[in-house]
Parts: structure tokens; C-alpha cells; sequence
């Protein structure tokens, strides 16, 4: 009989915690933001030489978002579930200061703004410590083609993470976050999510601004993980529409006057126009007779 080798990896601290329960004991006081950013930067240290999940992490400006979450506490001001918990997102995605290469050494820049998604994300409270390593430019799947390098799958090191948000997938699983941000178009964050043992979710595309991510193709911000769509990583199911909701954009599904007391009808919106990728209407049958009909019957 053969041995085995246990090639996962020693999660981090948050391995199974969700958003609410780390919310709540942020809120009863049992620990603290920065306890939680402590926990962490400590558990990337020890596993992303191992993993590769992340391009940058952002030690001193994750700290100070902490301790300024930890004062807001403490002066009655709660800016929801997300205030004060660590979040990473992917290396597509703008964040001041802190360069943006898309997983490519071909056009690395510097941005001075942060992406709307990320600028919601902080006003929600949230504490960005780092960007994800990413398949270059988001076109693959396997997560193992980045100028960075190959992402780990942290359940067996020997093994792909998926794509291409791969780092997003593998930090989240890997417990060095409780959920992260990628981007998704035909799998980008479902793949990997799958791979990595995490939950992945897709929101509808729009439904969380793309502003300042770079745009290789279209792709639609998921949860937990290629702009055009913004996707979320997060390991409890249950925590996917508590960070979905800080970023989403306002409904679009209705519009109507906004005046005071106008009675006219809200109205639904026109259904979006047939796209070519959608099945049309199958065509009428053909009369009996017609020659249309009988090639086909001569074809069977």
C-alpha cells in the first residue's frame, strides 16, 4: 500500500468564520479590527510563500483603516457588517497608490483613485490589506500563466488554484481573508471557487460598478471572485450577499417621478433587446406538402 502525503496547507484564521460572526464579535467587543487585521497579515506572512495569493499587501495602510474602524466603534458609529473586517481584492481592480498589472508585466500602472468598488468597500468600513495574483490580463482559467507566478491550491499545493482569479479563491480558502473581490465573465471566479472548496458568486452584470478595473474583455464582479463584473470569494454562503449589498449599484429595475406626491405609475422597464447569443423563437412548421418539408422527411 501506497503512502500519502498531506501536500494542504495549515489554514488561517479565518478558515470557516463568516462575515456575521466576525461582526458580531467585533460589535460585543470580544476582539477588535486590528486583532483581525493582525490575524491576517500574520496568517499571508506564513502561507503566501507557500500559496502565491497575493501581488501586494499594504501592511501599514491596513493597519491604520483598522485602528481608525476600532475609534469609530468606540464612538457609537457602526457603518454596518462589513466595518472593520479584512478584504482583498483582485490585482484588476484599482487601488490608490498601489500598482495595478492585471497579472502582466506589459503595462503596470499606478493609480490615483480607487476603483468605485473598492471606494464603497471603504466607505462600507471594509480594510483593504492587498491585491490577489490573477491569471495575466484575466484570460485563463488555470490560474498557473501570471507574471507573479502560479497560485496553490491551498487543499494540495501540487495543484491549480483555478482562474483566473486565483488568488482571490485561495486566500479566502486558505483563511488569510474572509472574503476577497475578483471578477468574472466565463468563470473567472466560479472555476476557481469550485477548485479552491470557497463560494464564488456572480451577480448580475452591472450590478457592482467597473469603474477603474481594467477592462481586458467583459467580465462581471463577482463575489468572494475581471471588470467588467466583480465577483466576491468568501467560504460561508451566507456572507456573499452582506458584501454584495455594500458595493451593488442602486436598483434599476423600476423608475417613476421622484416628486412629491405624484401619483403617476411607476413603470417597469423595458425587457433588454434580444442579444445574438440568446435562442430565437423556433419557426413555424412548414405547410404539408411544402418542399422544405418533404427534404426533411427525405432526410430521415
Amino acid at each position: 500500500m501506497t503512502d500519502t502525503v498531506d501536500t494542504a496547507v495549515s489554514p488561517g484564521y479565518f478558515r470557516g468564520r463568516d462575515i456575521r460572526s466576525l461582526a458580531a464579535d467585533l460589535r460585543s467587543g470580544r476582539t477588535t479590527s486590528v486583532e483581525l487585521v493582525e490575524h491576517s497579515l500574520a496568517a499571508i506572512t506564513r502561507l503566501d510563500p507557500i500559496l502565491n495569493a497575493f501581488t501586494t499587501v499594504d501592511t501599514e495602510g491596513a493597519l491604520a483603516a483598522a485602528r481608525t474602524a476600532d475609534r469609530e466603534r468606540a464612538e457609537g458609529r457602526d457603518r454596518g457588517v462589513l466595518h472593520g473586517i479584512p478584504v482583498s481584492v483582485k490585482d484588476l481592480i484599482d487601488i490608490a497608490g498601489q500598482v495595478t498589472t492585471s497579472g502582466s508585466l506589459a503595462h503596470p500602472r499606478r493609480p490615483e483613485t480607487d476603483a468605485e468598488c473598492v471606494s464603497r468597500l471603504r466607505a462600507a468600513g471594509a480594510v483593504i490589506v492587498g491585491k490577489n495574483v490573477l491569471h495575466e490580463f484575466a484570460y485563463g482559467a488555470t490560474g498557473d500563466r501570471s507574471a507573479h507566478g502560479a497560485s496553490r491550491n491551498p487543499w494540495d499545493v501540487n495543484r491549480i488554484s483555478g482562474g483566473s482569479s486565483g488568488g482571490s479563491a485561495v486566500a479566502t480558502a486558505a483563511g488569510m481573508v474572509p472574503v476577497a473581490v475578483g471578477t468574472d465573465t466565463a468563470g473567472s471566479v466560479r472555476v476557481p471557487a469550485a477548485l479552491c472548496g470557497v463560494t464564488g458568486f456572480k451577480p448580475a452584470h452591472g450590478d457592482i460598478p467597473r469603474r477603474a478595473c481594467t477592462r481586458s474583455r467583459r467580465h462581471s464582479i463577482t463575489w468572494a471572485s475581471s471588470p467588467p463584473r466583480r465577483a466576491v470569494w468568501q467560504t460561508p454562503t451566507r456572507s456573499c450577499p452582506v458584501t454584495r449589498r455594500a458595493v451593488r449599484r442602486p436598483s434599476l429595475a423600476w423608475r417613476g417621478s421622484t416628486r412629491p406626491g405624484s401619483d403617476r405609475a411607476i413603470q417597469r422597464l423595458p425587457s433588454p433587446r434580444a442579444t445574438p447569443w440568446m435562442p430565437r423563437a423556433s419557426p413555424s412548421k412548414p405547410p404539408r406538402g411544402s418542399p422544405s418539408r418533404q427534404v426533411r422527411r427525405s432526410r430521415c
